[in-house]
């Protein structure tokens, strides 16, 4: 007999999770009936890719982190190989907003980790008393143990505050949109608390790397056609059932074997909060906050110079309206024509509405980069509720979510909310549950 599996969700943990356990249930000569349910009209979640003026535009992620491996794993498996595209890291450069300019952030670093004395000397964002803070890191006593602590907490205690306001935040807290003063380091950024024991020094660590050159090639990785070619190419080869624009009010509407919900938390409490009430419980535990991107697309002919860089983020002591920019024309080869210029802003403070959101993207782009121009097209993308917070206990959280999860036969959970919310972070949970059900 098949065995039913019912799994609520059509964003990329879901659809790798139906995927996985496809391909895994054929390798054994398992039978499995797959249903995949989405309240949306479409697949993908946050993968969101627009198609206007012979130009790829991403409206959420527009990468994976080539350094994670299972996002360009899944691309090759699905025979999507010849579309990865790396980085254009001849360009790899970007600014901070610091004084109410455009700084460039300081060359050799790994993140915000100086691989030479050059880099501290040289660092055009800190004071005299910010650079001798990073050159004391070295000095600075390790801490073994494993309890968390957050982002700020982290780097003013072996950096100071200067490299934490001017570098580590706007580098670190703007990939989560989250704020530095609660973010977990144990559950973003855990290698640095490995480094820290294992080195004494995160600049001891970070030098001992370079050194055997284990750092990617290229930082980031794309599809040459779009992320949306990801989630094009998993829907044609599944073969179970997929139901689009499917609201569910609950789980007892659902009969299967087993239910996995690849849906965010708050709304995972939302299913189970009538018939395992603790187990809502949990989940609400995680909080979530919101972000915007705002693409536009220029004549290159109405720019008075083309931007170099991928772009810029805002310094935390800064007053700024937008949280940040990419030159997205520059990160990727090929994705605009050479007569069009893309950028994308980014918002955690979101106007009221998309005429605002341009409004106030231009206005800073003209104070900070002298682009004086109107965009030709433009799209905004909301995530209202989007971002889950990884705070400070959020391991402690999740474990108590799984906990309470066990005791609800036939329930698995996965997804951004839980261990990592990039896209690579989803696929290898994805595929580590469906070897875990298979087995």
């Amino acid at each position: 007999m098949s065995q039913k599996i019912c799994i609520v969700g059509g964003g990329i943990a879901g659809l790798a999770s139906a995927w996985y356990l496809q391909r895994g249930a054929a390798e054994r000569g398992r039978a499995l009936d797959i249903e995949l349910i989405e309240a949306d009209d479409r697949l993908g979640g946050k993968i969101v890719t627009h198609y206007i003026e012979d130009s790829i535009v991403e409206g959420g992620p527009d990468s994976f982190l080539t350094e994670k491996k299972s996002g360009p794993e899944l691309c090759h498996a699905l025979g999507l190989g010849a579309q990865l595209l790396p980085s254009n890291d001849a360009k790899r450069n970007f600014s901070i907003v610091h004084e109410g300019r455009l700084v460039p952030f300081p060359a050799h670093c790994r993140l915000f980790i100086p691989l030479n004395d050059e880099a501290i000397r040289e660092n055009p964002l800190l004071s005299d008393a910010g650079k001798q803070a990073m050159a004391n890191e070295v000095n600075v006593p390790a801490r073994m143990d494993e309890e968390d602590e957050s982002l700020s907490a982290f780097v003013t205690r072996r950096f100071g505050r200067e490299v934490l306001d001017r570098m580590a935040a706007p580098l670190l807290a703007g990939i989560y949109a989250a704020d530095p003063d609660t973010m977990s380091i144990m559950s973003t950024f855990p290698a640095f608390r490995a480094m820290e024991r294992e080195h004494g020094s995160l600049t001891a660590g970070a030098r001992a790397i370079a050194r055997e050159g284990k750092g990617p090639g290229s930082v980031f990785t794309s599809l040459s056609g779009g992320l949306e070619s990801l989630v094009q190419a998993l829907r044609e080869q599944l073969s179970c059932t997929i139901r689009l624009s499917t609201r569910l009010e609950s789980l007892s509407g659902i009969q299967a074997d087993r239910i996995i919900l690849s849906i965010p938390a708050r709304d995972a409490a939302t299913l189970v909060h009538r018939e395992h009430p603790a187990l809502a419980e949990a989940l609400r535990e995680i909080r979530y906050g919101s972000s915007a991107t705002l693409a536009m697309l220029f004549k290159t002919e109405d720019l008075p110079e083309i931007p170099g860089g991928f772009g810029f983020m805002a310094g935390r002591e800064e007053p700024c309206a937008i949280h940040g920019c990419t030159w997205a024309s520059n990160k990727f080869e090929s994705r605009t024509p050479k007569d069009r210029f893309l950028v994308r802003v980014f918002f955690t403070d979101i106007p009221a509405n998309e005429e605002s959101m341009v409004a106030t993207a231009l206005s800073e782009l003209k104070r900070l980069s002298g682009i004086d121009a109107r965009p030709i097209w433009t799209r905004a993308n909301h995530w209202k509720h989007g971002n889950p917070l990884y705070e400070v206990g959020h391991r402690e959280t999740v474990a108590r979510i799984y906990a309470e999860a066990e005791k609800v036969p036939g329930l698995s959970l996965t997804g951004s909310s839980y261990e990592g919310l990039s896209l690579s972070d989803c696929i290898t949970h994805a595929k580590a549950l469906a070897e875990q059900l298979l087995a």
